[in-house]
């Protein structure tokens, strides 16, 4: 059973953010409330079955702690990987994304981002590739990069970017099950108007971002980024 940890440090301002990513993914939706879950994994982490009152909030599926905070991620039968760290600073958290091909460096970006009210606000990011100068943008207001849904429900929303255009999210929750035990994955879909392409990411509570995929309309694969050390999840 997924253990779901309430977070324990004073900061409630983190983070989330990825990069590019792909193919067709086949999810499996909730067949059990997953506020059952939970609850249950909630209850069974903070040592008391009978407290129902713990809140699950954004951090505890897109801020993983050490170990976790710098993960590699590899594409399947590619010799690509990117590298990820998460740093805190302050009220905020630095997501720092390396890219390389074959050991060598290609491209990086450093995102900057804040949780407030349970949402992921991208306030700036630091793009960077070979030799070239960086691509700074801020972004005021910040862009609403993710929400929480609620129990058994999922949250749709938009923002809008200099470089994709209108960006169309959904956020819903997923459990699915292996070895006999459900887990929970926080699914998030994003649609971007000028590349025409869907990207599609999977949280956990334990690793932050485990999985992320990039599909034309039609659902083709483009590329995909998989936490490397993770055992095969059917339906993941």
């Amino acid at each position: 059973m997924l253990r779901v940890r309430k977070p324990q440090r004073a900061m409630k301002n983190y983070i989330l953010g990825f990069i590019f990513i792909s193919a067709a993914v086949s999810f499996v939706n909730c067949t059990t409330p997953v506020s059952d879950t939970l609850k249950k994994g909630l209850n069974t982490s903070q040592g008391n079955p009978e407290d129902t009152t713990a809140v699950i909030t954004i951090e505890d599926f897109f801020l993983p702690q050490a170990p976790n905070n710098k993960v590699i991620f590899s594409t399947p039968g590619s010799s690509m990987k990117m590298s990820r760290h998460y740093i805190l600073n302050d009220s905020l958290v630095i997501i720092k994304d390396s890219t390389f091909v074959e050991g060598n460096y290609q491209s990086g970006e450093i995102k900057t981002i804040q949780f407030i009210d349970n949402e992921v606000h991208l306030i700036r990011s630091e793009s960077f590739f070979g030799k070239w100068s960086p691509k700074i943008m801020d972004y005021n207001p910040s862009q609403i990069i993710l929400k929480l849904p609620a129990d058994d429900d999922s949250e749709i929303w938009t923002s809008t970017d200099p470089d994709k255009g209108l960006i169309s999210y959904s956020a819903s929750w997923v459990e699915i099950e292996k070895d006999k035990q459900k887990l929970t994955f926080l699914r998030v879909e994003k649609s971007y108007e000028y590349t025409k392409v869907k990207e599609v990411d999977y949280n956990s509570s334990e690793s932050g971002l485990t999985k992320s995929e990039m599909l034309t309309t039609g659902g083709a694969s483009i590329a995909k980024l998989q936490l490397e050390g993770l055992s095969e999840v059917p339906g993941l």
